[in-house]
């Protein structure tokens, strides 16, 4: 799954010269230090410090240890889960309809705190823009990116921009490995404009060479000329088992089961035209006694609760001729053994559809701390990063810092880095856990 926090979010937070970061150096930003380096983007290509390939992992890390234990991911994120369906505390029993003791639609918990919406992830091309560079202040080097696109969209956040295909090594399909973050989108008029920092729109291939040196910010041929605008938004209408909101799935029973017979007769004129299937039919099997097969049906869900999470399931269809999606009861047979939930859940993105600042903060301190070594050869050459990453459990010698901290802190989930120990500070105030009434 990809990260959340973009490379150029991480380096602006820690401080790093942006060039320099991002593999850039010439006469006009010289690398003027005896300690310092451009960053590399794997760690064998510098053999003393990591590049920008391990920052990833770093982040990548740091956001799975802040959602297990905050409980919510630090912006929206998509992903799939697979789920237990309610049952009674009596295991004896099982639901046989979608109604619960309040009268309403059975509630599952996903787990996933702050749940934005429930779907697939979708993508679709709206154009290839040309790029244009410019120096707005004078220094003599372009800094500054810019192109525009033709879109219905008004949220900022349902677009994304990547490498065009002719930029991405050995063919590869879209994807965030490509993606270009964070830009300034401003839309009116149907047109969005988009403007960005140019070290950001180095040609991939020249990161990847067994010697890498220096790149020259002021090669034109160093950067791309073009790049892909794509709508990126939550599909809530996916009709097949692959691509639905929620898939239900059955077991097969240890005994034949013959009162499971066929679909509902109220769905003759739907998307299988009455036919039994197993995207709509799920105990409709050809071997229904073969315990390695799974029963399957399309599933819709609506959002209880999008803070804690939970959701409204049920079977459904779609009736292409009344253009509406319709409920299937299964009342004469039985709930589902599990479900499987396509969603987009987190803290919401700020206005100008970046993460929020203090989520930020938190991220790039935790994956400051979670990396192994300095990103520049010697830490004076970068003290944020350096901060973070200092270890706050080591007792040192005669001359070394001594500092005052208390064993709680020390003894937290993530680790005894400066970087561990505000996060974990930080997340004992903002997490949303479950409670338990005994």
């Amino acid at each position: 799954m990809a990260n959340l926090l973009s490379l150029e979010e991480f380096r602006r937070e820690m401080g790093f010269h942006p060039w320099h970061f991002w593999g850039l150096a010439n006469a006009t930003v010289p690398v003027n230090s005896a300690c310092d380096d451009t960053v590399k983007q794997y760690s064998w290509q510098n053999s003393d410090a990591v590049g920008r390939d391990d920052i990833i992992k770093a982040i990548g890390e740091a956001e799975q240890k802040l959602h297990d234990y905050l409980g919510y991911w630090p912006s929206p994120k998509f992903g799939s889960k697979q789920l237990r369906y309610p049952k009674y505390l009596d295991t004896r029993l099982r639901y046989y309809g979608y109604t619960d003791a309040d009268t309403r639609w059975i509630s599952v918990p996903t787990g996933e705190n702050y749940l934005q919406a429930i779907g697939v992830e979708a993508r679709t091309l709206l154009a290839t823009c040309n790029v244009t560079y410019s120096d707005p202040d004078g220094d003599g080097l372009n800094e500054l990116f810019t192109f525009t696109v033709t879109t219905t969209k008004t949220d900022v956040s349902k677009l994304a921009f990547y490498f065009a295909a002719a930029d991405r090594l050995d063919g590869e399909a879209v994807d965030d490995k490509y993606r270009i973050q964070p830009v300034n989108v401003v839309i009116s008029g149907g047109v969005a404009t988009v403007k960005g920092s140019r070290w950001l729109l180095v040609r991939p291939i020249l990161y990847e060479g067994a010697t890498v040196g220096d790149i020259n910010p002021a090669t034109a041929g160093n950067f791309v000329t073009t790049v892909e605008a794509y709508t990126r938004v939550t599909d809530p209408q996916g009709i097949t088992i692959a691509d639905c909101q929620v898939r239900l799935e059955w077991e097969t029973m240890p005994y034949p089961l013959y009162r499971f017979s066929g679909s509902n007769s109220s769905t003759s004129s739907l998307v299988d035209g009455g036919n039994p299937s197993t995207d709509y039919n799920p105990l409709n099997l050809e071997n229904n006694s073969d315990p390695a097969a799974v029963g399957m049906a399309v599933g819709r869900a609506g959002i209880r609760d999008s803070r804690l999470g939970s959701i409204i399931p049920a079977e459904a269809v779609w009736d292409a001729g009344a253009q509406v999606w319709v409920s299937i009861e299964w009342s004469r047979e039985m709930a589902p053994d599990t479900i499987t939930v396509r969603y987009q859940a987190g803290i919401p993105l700020d206005a100008k559809g970046h993460m929020t600042s203090e989520m930020r903060t938190l991220v790039a301190r935790m994956a400051s701390a979670e990396l192994a070594r300095p990103i520049c050869a010697c830490d004076t050459a970068n003290r944020e990063l350096y901060r973070w990453q200092f270890d706050l459990g080591r007792i040192g010698g005669a001359d070394d810092e001594r500092y005052s901290i208390s064993q709680r802190d020390l003894e937290n989930p993530y680790g005894t880095r400066r970087g561990h120990v505000w996060s974990w500070k930080y997340v004992k105030q903002k997490q949303v856990a479950e409670a338990f009434l005994a």
